[in-house]
């Protein structure tokens, strides 16, 4: 068991494939487990804005993955950096770091836990995959301009046919963006994805 974690929630969040729902977990882990490192050096440097879209970042993932809490503590945070609440933010980052290391543990000594996932990202997109791809990704970006429901559940195909190629982490943020309806930052993310294809 995993406290904090809504798994059906996360379930239904990401399509329901429990495959892929593991992967993206062990996504998460992988990437996130320093992340309040990082967090605490941007606004040690003083850069708030950048410290801001970290947590912003957190935020959307673990909303997308069912991780309840920590979407609680991220959402608190980015509140914080936006208002560049030093103090706030000091308040806010032991009991979040506390967090990551106990859903660590508890992900660890889960069912969920893969010992590897290099299955998920050692396969490549080969010239014609990537066409493909590249012109889904620009059938999205009009959706995503307007504002319109159905990027949100273009994006979550692509989140499922393209999971096996390392893309997760780009497009579940992009997936977490758009249920934001943060459309601009949706955009410049697709632009990204775009142009490291």
């Amino acid at each position: 068991m995993i406290r904090g974690l809504n798994m059906e929630q996360g379930l239904e969040n990401t399509g329901g494939d429990l495959a892929f729902y593991k992967a993206l977990l062990q996504d998460f882990f992988n990437t996130y487990s320093k992340h309040p490192k990082k967090i605490i050096q941007f606004v040690s440097e003083g850069d708030y804005h950048s410290a801001e879209l970290e947590a912003h970042s957190l935020k959307g993932t673990s909303r997308m993955l069912g991780l309840e809490k920590v979407y609680d503590m991220a959402l608190q945070m980015e509140l914080s950096l936006k208002e560049k609440d030093k103090t706030q933010f000091d308040g806010l980052i032991q009991p979040l770091k506390n967090e990551l290391k106990i859903l660590f543990r508890d992900y660890e000594g889960s069912d969920l836990y893969q010992e590897s996932h290099e299955d998920y990202l050692s396969l490549k997109l080969n010239d014609e995959q990537k066409r493909i791809f590249l012109d889904r990704i620009n059938t999205l970006r009009p959706v995503v301009k307007a504002g319109r429901y159905q990027a949100e559940t273009l994006v979550s195909q692509l989140l499922k046919d393209y999971a096996d190629f390392g893309l997760n982490e780009k497009l579940s943020e992009l997936k977490a963006l758009i249920e934001q309806l943060e459309f601009e930052e949706a955009l410049a993310l697709i632009k990204t994805i775009q142009k490291e294809l």
